[in-house]
C-alpha cells in the first residue's frame, strides 16, 4: 500500500495494522537496531545503517531461500 504525494507532504501518519506478535518482536529487536540516528532501522541497508534494506534485497533473499 502506497501513500499519495499529498499525504506524504502534509505529514499525515501512515498507520499499518500489525499483529501483536509482530509488534512484540519489533520491540525486542529495537535495542539491537538503536533508537535514533545511525542504526534506526531494524533491517539496515548493505551500504550503511542510515538507510533501510532495499526492496530488491528482500526479494533476492526470498528467491534464494526458496
Amino acid at each position: 500500500m502506497k501513500r499519495v504525494a499529498e499525504q506524504k507532504l502534509n505529514g499525515q501518519a501512515h498507520l499499518v495494522p500489525l499483529a501483536k506478535q509482530t509488534v512484540q518482536l519489533l520491540r525486542e529487536l529495537q535495542p539491537l537496531a538503536g533508537s535514533k540516528g545511525e542504526g534506526a532501522f531494524v533491517f539496515p541497508g548493505a551500504r550503511g545503517s542510515s538507510r533501510p534494506l532495499s526492496e530488491n534485497s528482500v526479494r533476492m533473499a526470498q528467491l534464494t531461500r526458496g
